[in-house]
Order: C-alpha cells, then structure tokens, then sequence
C-alpha cells in the first residue's frame, strides 16, 4: 500500500486511503461502475439473510459482474472460526472477487477472507451500525477471544441512502454508539503514544475528530454514514484501530465475549449490537478516565507488586476467566515478566502526573456524551445490555488483557488501582 509523509510532524509515514468512497443518490449505479472500471469479473457477494434484497438488487445491477450470491444462515451471525471456513469454502475456485453486502459481521468476515485468498473486494453497506467499513483490519472471535486480525482494505465502499435509511433504526443508533468510543480511544491513543515514545499522531486526531463531527445534531442514517466511512478510513491510513480503538473497546470485546459463550447474550430478546456495547463502555470509561487523572495511587506497592509478578499463578488465573480463550490470551503477553512488569511500572510511576494531564486535558463531559447517546436512541447502562454484574466486574479486572497496548485500562492495572474501580463502578451500576 502507498504510503505518505505525515503533514502535522509527526515523522510517521501513513497509508494513503485505497478506498473510493460513494454515498448519497445514485450510489447503486455508481458502486456497480466502479466495479465494472475495476476489471472485476466472476464476483461473489457475500450477505445474510436480512441483507439478501440488497445482494440480489446489486448482483442485478452489476452487468453480470456479480454472478451468485452466498447468504450466510446462521442467525445471530458470528464473526468465527464456522463462518470464516464457510466462505473460504465458498470462494476458493473460480471466484473472481468478493462483494461484502451488509453491515459489521458480514464486512470483517469477508474482508479476512478476501485478504487470505487474495482477492479483490468491495462493500456495499446496508446500515450505518458500526464504522469498520473502509478500515484494513476485522475483528474476529477465534477460540473464544476476540482479537483484530490484519485484513485488507476495500477498493470500494458504498452507502445508498434508499437502502440505509429502511434499516431498523437501532442499526444507525448503533453507529453512533461507535463513534461515542472515540470520545475515549483518542485519549488511549495518545497516553499509548506517551508511554511508548511513538505512534501518536496530531492528524490522524484531527481526521477522526472531523468524523466524529458527522454524528452530530442526530442526523440521518445515510449522514451518519459518511462519519462512519471516514472513521474506517483514519483506521486505513494508521494501518491499525488505534485511533478508534481504545480501552471503551476492550470493554465491548470482553462483553461480547461473554454473550458469545453463552452468558450474557440477549437483552429484550435480541441481540446486541457492536456499537451497542461500546457505547455503554465509553461512558464507563469516562468515570474510571475521571479517577485515574485525580486519584494517589500507592506507588511503591505498584513496583513491589510487579517484580513479584507470578507467572504460573497468572497464567492458572487467565484459564478461569478466559477458558478456551486463555491461550491465545497468554500468547498476546508471553513476554510478561517480573522484569518487565516492574519496568513498567516504574516507567508509570515516573510519568504520573504527565498522564494525568494528558487525561485532564482530554476528558469528555459525561452528561454531554450520555445525552448524545440517549438522543440517539443508545443505551446508556450496563444493565440495558443484560450485562451481569459478574461479567461487568471481569470486565473491569480483565478485559485489558485482550490487547497488549498502553491504554487508561493497562495503566490502571500496573498502578493496582482497577479492584478499587471495579467496585465503586459497580455501586453505581449495579
């Protein structure tokens, strides 16, 4: 992927944008030329059965371009190991692209597959639920652990507005639950880059801020759309979520996790949406950003505790709270020693009051980010998701082992301060 010198100084090289970006009337007609300009041919669209119409509406408009259509059965679909082997099984032969037709699950599913095969792909969204669109990863559940796998970026994303604006209206609200995360991940994004010294980006702030800006005013679901277009579109030019992927995610992932087994899976009869939970978890980590940036921490406990870290211990802990997921879990830390920790941790202890401005200076209005949420038709509460306190709590604990990165999470694990905020979160949700 061409790459370019990032303006604002950062002395960061990003991905230049690959992705043709169509929204607004006519996006169907324009969509199916660009595929035609392409020189794409024996192409597959890839869709559920909610988003069939859609599939069949574009296969017809595609000049024979598209010539079948695979429809995934499974309801609630999954972003697992079942469904990637399906469509691998599916697209092996003489398929000559992919055409992801639907919103989050089905987009990562086939952008993995098309990154593994090496085929071309394209998506043709149908709601504007979550802002994945255009990036270069997919998040998928393998053994049980959600994690982000490298993926490749469409050639073209598309959004036509007869199309989203008919989806159910929690699918939009969704979306902009996605969008609140960011409120959050921007602060992760540039603690991370403080404490490691790299990787923080003032433009990349900027473009993601102007996204951010697009879900402003409740707009309709074709407008939120183009936000959610140019959030996926920052994630490309980083060549990673960081920018839109912070603690508030690891949080969503852990719940997610948690309805994928079985625990936590339904709230009024009906499956929960990425953004659902990511919105909840930004204002969660609002609160716990709030006493992170005021709150003394015992220090020197903090280092003593990491050089006596247990790596045996540890590793018993993460198969009870993770089970299957565990060992891809202690793949992602494996380097994680008493050493290491207690590097870490006087690194933290060093920079305290840094980080704290650094979260001072960042920290949303809770009432402002829970109004926009309620406006939106968003829930605003853990327990509006049928999250049990029991996951919660994990969550808290736990959830920040999901990705080795620098996060508010991380941070408030090296200094032993997350039981103390599991607990006080706790009493105010549950």
């Amino acid at each position: 992927m061409e790459k370019f010198l990032c303006p604002c100084g950062c002395g960061n090289f990003h991905n230049k944008n690959a992705t043709r970006l169509i929204a607004g009337e006519g996006a169907t007609e324009r969509f199916c030329a660009i595929l035609e300009g392409s020189g794409l041919n024996d192409a597959l669209a890839v869709c559920d059965a909610n988003t069939l119409f859609a599939a069949e509406a574009v296969r017809d408009a595609s000049r024979g371009i598209i010539n079948k259509i695979f429809v995934f059965e499974e309801n609630p679909l999954a972003p697992d190991e079942r469904a990637v082997g399906s469509l691998f099984i599916a697209a092996e032969g003489d398929c000559g692209a992919l055409v992801a037709v639907g919103s989050g699950t089905v987009n990562d599913i086939t952008r993995y597959v098309s990154h593994r095969l090496g085929l071309p792909y394209c998506v043709y969204a149908t709601a504007a639920s979550m802002d994945g669109y255009a990036s270069s990863v997919a998040p998928l559940t393998v053994d049980g652990l959600k994690r982000t796998y490298p993926a490749r970026a469409p050639l073209c994303a598309a959004g036509d507005p007869d199309v989203v604006n008919r989806a159910p209206a929690r699918l939009s609200s969704a979306g902009y639950g996605d969008m609140a995360g960011k409120n959050t991940s921007l602060i992760d994004f540039e603690l991370e880059g403080f404490i490691e010294g790299s990787g923080y980006c003032r433009y990349l702030e900027r473009e993601m801020q102007s996204a951010m800006k697009g879900c402003k005013n409740k707009p309709r679901p074709d407008e939120i759309l183009g936000a959610l277009f140019n959030s996926g579109v920052v994630m490309q030019m980083a060549g990673n979520s960081k920018p839109a992927s912070g603690s508030e995610h690891h949080l969503a992932h852990y719940f997610e996790m948690a309805a994928h087994s079985g625990n936590d899976a339904v709230s009024c009869g009906q499956k929960i949406l990425h953004g659902e939970y990511v919105g909840v978890a930004a204002l969660i980590m609002i609160r716990l950003a709030a006493w992170l940036a005021e709150d003394a921490s015992d220090e020197a406990r903090a280092v003593s505790d990491a050089g006596a870290f247990d790596k045996d211990a540890w590793l018993g802990d993460m198969r009870k709270i993770y089970k299957k997921a565990s060992d891809g879990v202690a793949a992602l830390w494996e380097r994680e020693d008493a050493e290491s920790l207690s590097q870490d941790a006087a690194l933290i202890v060093e920079r305290r009051s840094q980080i704290k401005e650094i979260i001072r200076r960042r920290l949303p209005n809770l009432e402002e980010v829970e109004d926009g949420l309620r406006r939106n038709g968003c829930p605003a509460a853990p327990g509006e998701l049928g999250i049990s306190k029991e996951d919660f709590n994990g969550a808290i604990l736990h959830a920040f082992r999901i990705r080795p990165r620098r996060t508010m999470l991380w941070t408030a694990n090296v200094l032993g301060l997350l039981p103390e905020y599991a607990a006080r979160l706790a009493e105010i949700y549950y």
